[in-house]
């Protein structure tokens, strides 16, 4: 582990009188899988939109490398290597998988768009190609999404965030619809990830992979963050169990 490549100090969101977030203070480690669990409505989410520019804190400060995005619009931090899933996946539906694979990995500056009008570029293949094969897409490359099963349009979510060659991945349920395999083979997935340069944010509730994968869990509750650990402690946490697991660990 090294020097935390993302800090959050503490970040606080209010809707009203509600707090969605409470003064939460959390560092994801360059080269870790740091996971972020806790019930529904813990603030799980609102989180990563706040992390990802798409909500505006009511206080607080996020860093990437030192370098404040609490101003910085999503598209910003997307080119300072920030990528993302959605629980609703926002895909494309008009474009095939191939396609929105293709939107992703091209990030061509202003007058590059400009010269597109008359010298159209062809779409970056090969990250392309590499993503399809790595998550067994090829099948449906050259389906439109509406036409996918639940489990294979989360895997082109993923697809999408991978394929941009991100620093900083931040994932929000990528195991919901997957079955057992695919949920198996997200998690050996995932844990290629530090190896190959991308630190991760997982936002999971199926805990067979945040224990298998995670270096260092933090657990959110009501908005406040209650604990955080390695897998092994997090488990055995009577606040944890009491808030979440149910169980001690809430597997096997």
């Amino acid at each position: 582990m090294t020097a935390p490549l993302l800090r959050v100090r503490d970040l606080t969101v209010r809707y009203g009188g509600v707090i969605a977030l409470g003064g939460i203070d959390l560092d994801v480690a360059e080269g870790s899988i740091t996971g972020l669990i806790g019930p529904n409505g813990a603030g799980k989410t609102t989180f990563i939109d706040v992390v990802s520019g798409f909500t505006a804190p009511s206080a607080g400060r996020v860093l990437l490398r030192d370098r404040v995005l609490v101003d910085r619009s999503p598209h910003q931090r997307a080119r300072q290597g920030m990528a993302r899933t959605f629980q609703s996946l926002e895909l494309f539906e008009d474009l095939t998988v191939r396609e929105n694979l293709a939107v992703a990995a091209a990030r061509p500056r202003r007058w590059e768009l400009f010269g597109d009008l008359w010298w159209p570029r062809r779409p970056a293949g090969s990250a392309v190609d590499d993503v399809i094969d790595e998550l067994d897409l090829a099948g449906h490359a050259h389906r439109l999404p509406a036409e996918l099963p639940n489990g294979a349009r989360h895997l082109v979510g993923l697809a999408r965030a991978l394929v941009s060659d991100p620093v900083l991945l931040l994932l929000d349920e990528p195991a919901a619809g997957l079955d057992t395999g695919e949920t198996a083979r997200l998690g050996r997935l995932l844990a290629t990830f530090p190896e190959r340069g991308v630190t991760t944010l997982l936002v999971e509730h199926d805990m067979s992979i945040v224990l298998g994968v995670c270096d260092t869990v933090h657990v959110l509750d009501f908005g406040g963050l209650i604990a955080s650990g390695t897998p092994a402690e997090i488990r055995r946490d009577p606040r944890v169990i009491s808030a979440y697991l149910g169980t001690a660990g809430g597997v096997g």
